[in-house]
């Protein structure tokens, strides 16, 4: 204006416009609609003001949300003025480009009933784009949820998922370096903490086959993403080295389910290898049996005898010291509830001690023979001091 008053622009023509109390309404509403701070109560806002706070909002959205590639068609227009906004002044913008996408000229006088659609329309919008990126990773969530057999697309089913599916995986399918992968199957060998599943699958992964972070994409890419985690496992499942398959038995197992076997007194396992190939290891104190100090070779044909609650982890070796997937048994012994058990920590004189009254001749067995053993070790009785009250109470109770 003071350029105007100087004469420097003497061709100059300055228009003045009225402002409705309706548009006055329409640039409050945009401006606390986008704004990314409440605005106190009573104030009345600018164009100017309605049209910075619509562009600083356009630009805190991810990339993805910016990309009309995302938008319905209905919304597509509104998107489409937002990223030409940078480029027009605040009349333009906001009195123009944006009237006209939601059905109004710049030049039309509005009221209540123009004004409550205006601000259905843009919140609408604003909703929407707000909800791209969040849409986006749940539909990628669920597709890799159902390609991994998670019961849910939830966070934790889908982390337990993945878990179940690389501990299940052999040795050499494990190795990254193995000659057999691709550029599908890396990945998914590389990066193995399922600790963030949201990280790993909304960032580490997508960036690992070269899409980039999903914030970040400007295209719908999801089902090329999905595809190439589909390939990958695939091949990771057909196309490694295979190494003989663990044939297990069990004797004397009251049930099975899935890796846990519950029996009473002692379980024999029996164990072989699909093609008669290969070393059986194994190890009992739930350590991994192909790096494990404390492994153990099974004979073939000789049956594993386990006593009281173990976990028990056998693996195949091949000739090319391949191993295979290492197969994890809970054995449960199902007396171990009816002993008595004393407390690691220091004794006292009176104690008390919780055990399940046994209901069957086993389980007595189990609660006689492990209060006897808390005796003798306690220094209360010698074995032949025991043997000696043990007659007496036969005796007595013979009265």
């Amino acid at each position: 204006m003071l350029a105007l008053v100087q004469g420097r622009s003497p061709s100059a023509v300055v228009l003045f416009e009225p402002i409705s109390a309706a548009e006055h309404s329409y640039f409050d509403y945009v401006t606390r609609l986008f704004a990314d701070q409440p605005l106190p109560g009573g104030k009345s806002c600018t164009i100017s003001e309605a049209y910075n706070a619509a562009l600083s909002w356009w630009d805190r959205l991810p990339n993805i949300a910016r990309s009309l590639e995302f938008y319905p068609e209905s919304e597509k227009p509104i998107a489409e003025a937002f990223s030409k906004a940078k480029a027009r002044d605040a009349f333009g913008f906001i009195k123009a480009d944006l009237l006209k996408v939601l059905g109004y000229a710049a030049d039309e006088m509005l009221n209540e009933e123009k004004l409550e659609k205006i601000q259905n329309r843009l919140r609408t919008f604003k909703e929407s784009a707000e909800g791209i990126l969040p849409a986006t990773e749940q539909k990628i969530l669920r597709a890799i949820a159902e390609l991994f057999g998670a019961i849910s697309e939830l966070d934790v089913d889908i982390q337990e998922a993945l878990k179940n599916w690389h501990l299940g995986l052999s040795s050499i399918q494990k190795d990254p370096i193995a000659s057999f992968h691709n550029q599908d199957s890396k990945p998914l060998i590389k990066f193995t903490s399922y600790v963030n599943v949201r990280e790993l699958l909304l960032k580490t992964l997508p960036e690992a086959y070269g899409f980039g972070a999903i914030a970040t994409w400007t295209k719908n890419l999801i089902d090329s993403y999905v595809n190439r985690i589909k390939y990958g496992k695939a091949h990771i499942e057909t196309n490694a080295p295979q190494v003989g398959r663990l044939i297990v038995n069990f004797e004397n197992a009251s049930s099975h389910i899935n890796n846990k076997v519950t029996y009473r007194g002692a379980l024999k396992i029996h164990v072989g290898v699909e093609n008669g190939e290969g070393i059986i290891y194994y190890t009992q104190d739930g350590s991994d049996p192909v790096v494990s100090s404390q492994r153990k070779q099974l004979i073939p044909g000789e049956a594993l005898i386990i006593q009281g609650n173990q976990t028990i982890k056998l693996a195949i070796a091949d000739e090319k010291g391949n191993y295979s997937a290492v197969k994890t048994i809970e054995a449960i012994d199902d007396l171990q509830k009816y002993r008595i058990v004393r407390p690691l920590q220091t004794r006292n004189l009176e104690e008390t001690i919780t055990f399940i009254f046994p209901t069957s001749k086993d389980a007595a067995c189990q609660t006689l023979k492990s209060l006897m053993i808390e005796l003798m070790q306690g220094g209360i009785y010698t074995r032949e001091e025991l043997r000696q009250e043990i007659q007496q109470i036969l005796d007595e109770l013979e009265q």
